[in-house]
């Protein structure tokens, strides 16, 4: 009876030491293939356009979460001109503006007016004044503008991606077979433990 207790005892060993090591290999390897999962990133457009006729449109496409589009904010700023102030500086008032529900088509065209945008907007948001000694001649002789800034996602445009995390079909392959060794290890653990207990027995009768 010793005899047997210490080879199913040998055997225990061994198959826990295989299943120490199997099992943090098995799980790395399961959950990186769960990285490689793909997905949609759908056409983010920007639209920045000024009073005085700058435009610009950058289109690009990113993941799209709804409820974490923080970046996505639509601005209205109205910009003063530059004026020397009693320190010899470069001065100007700004006023920022929530565009809300506003689309391009409500603001482009709209005059460089604070009579006009109020009109639009209501009151800023924001009113504070931007101070420079250090301001070019083309910015002084702009004058006053405003600039927006609109973001739109067009969710019907889209390409399908994989994770920037994805990992080689080999570690989900690994991981498969590390499962199936870790299965059949307790599969073999528990019938020595059947068969030891049931030799015990017998032999103790």
């Amino acid at each position: 009876m010793r005899k047997l207790k210490k080879t199913n005892k040998k055997l225990k060993t061994s198959i826990r030491k295989r299943l120490a090591v199997l099992i943090p290999i098995t799980t790395i390897c399961l959950a990186s293939s769960c990285s490689m999962a793909k997905q949609r990133e759908y056409e983010h457009s920007r639209r920045i356009f000024t009073s005085d006729g700058e435009y610009l449109e950058s289109k690009q496409f990113k993941s799209f979460n709804p409820d974490n589009e923080t970046n996505l904010t639509d601005s209205f700023i109205s910009y003063g001109a530059w004026e020397l102030n009693d320190e010899g500086n470069y001065q100007r008032n700004v006023k920022e503006y929530i565009v809300g529900e506003k689309t391009y088509e409500d603001i482009k065209g709209l005059e460089n007016n604070d009579t006009k945008i109020e009109e639009l907007f209501g009151e800023p948001a924001k009113t504070y004044i931007q101070e420079s000694n250090n301001i070019s001649k083309e910015d002084i002789d702009r004058g006053s503008y405003y600039e927006a800034t609109l973001y739109s996602i067009n969710e019907s445009n889209y390409v399908i991606v994989k994770n920037s995390n994805s990992t080689s079909p080999v570690i989900l392959v690994g991981g498969l077979v590390g499962f199936m060794l870790v299965t059949a290890g307790l599969i073999a653990l528990e019938k020595h433990e059947k068969k030891g207990d049931t030799k015990e027995l017998k032999l103790k009768r």
